[in-house]
């Protein structure tokens, strides 16, 4: 009977110790996974914070864009230098912020999206230089 009882013991204390051990294991791997997805959260963070930053380049790039544009219609229907401004400001930064939004953009497909952009508000503001020559005359023979 005691060795009956010391069998026993022995028995119930390995299945202690194996279920401590697996206890331990599986917080081992509960940790692990915690980690791992601390990890990918934070990477996803991090691109949701430069989608943010691209988008409010490209919102200002945009209100730049508009607002030449205005100055533009405004001039030419008034013929107040003051509304040629937002213009000439468009125009000297224009470059400076295609280069910042450039230097975010790291998708080949978008880089390429944002060349064809480029190109066609080169052509938009190389043409819009046109009008700014004619256009005092023009207006002052609508006069």
């Amino acid at each position: 009977m005691i060795a009956r009882d010391r069998i026993a013991n022995r028995s119930i204390r390995s299945r202690i110790w194996q279920l401590a051990t697996l206890a331990c294991l599986a917080l081992v791997v509960l940790g692990l996974l915690l980690t791992w997805s601390l990890e990918r959260n934070r990477e996803a963070d991090a691109w949701v914070e430069h989608t943010q930053m691209v988008l409010r380049a490209l919102a200002a790039y945009t209100r730049q864009i508009v607002d030449a544009e205005t100055g533009q219609r405004g001039y030419l229907l008034t013929s107040q230098e003051e509304y040629l401004i937002p213009y000439n400001e468009a125009l000297a930064k224009h470059k400076i912020r295609f280069e910042e939004i450039k230097a975010l953009i790291t998708d080949e497909s978008e880089l390429s999206k944002l060349q064809r952009l480029d190109k066609i508000l080169n052509d938009k503001l190389k043409s819009s230089h046109r009008p700014f020559n004619y256009s005092k005359p023009m207006i002052g023979l609508k006069r």
